[in-house]
Formats: structure tokens, sequence, C-alpha cells
């Protein structure tokens, strides 16, 4: 029994998920939380290139002047 299940899970993906994929022309990926936070990452007091240091102590100096 369960080796039927397996078989028809093997068509359907081998068989019918490429034609799906192949008529559907405009897939437009979405950006996830982890792509958003890459972009919007200031770097840390910890880390190890100087450029992401001065934009951690940029970013800092602006959010306590914003809460001033």
């Amino acid at each position: 029994m369960s080796t039927l299940f397996y078989i028809l899970i093997t068509i359907l993906f081998v068989g019918y998920a490429p034609f799906y994929l192949r008529r559907t022309k405009n897939i437009n990926p979405t950006k996830n939380k982890f792509d958003r936070f890459v972009e919007n990452d200031n770097g840390y007091p910890w880390s190890l290139e100087k450029d992401r240091k001065e934009s951690y102590k940029k970013a800092l100096k602006l959010k306590q002047s914003e809460n001033e």
C-alpha cells in the first residue's frame, strides 16, 4: 500500500510538476525575511570589517537621534 503511494507521488512530481511549471510564464520570486534582513543589515559592534563597524555606529547614532 505504501509503495503505491510513493509511486503516485513520484509520478506527480516527475510528470505533472514540470508540465505545470512550463505552463506558468510569470513566476515572480518573493523576498523572504532573510533577504530583507540582509538588505537592511548595518553590521554589529563585533564585526571584523571596518565598513560594517562604521555602518553600525552610523545607524546607532541615527536611532539615538530619532529617540531624542
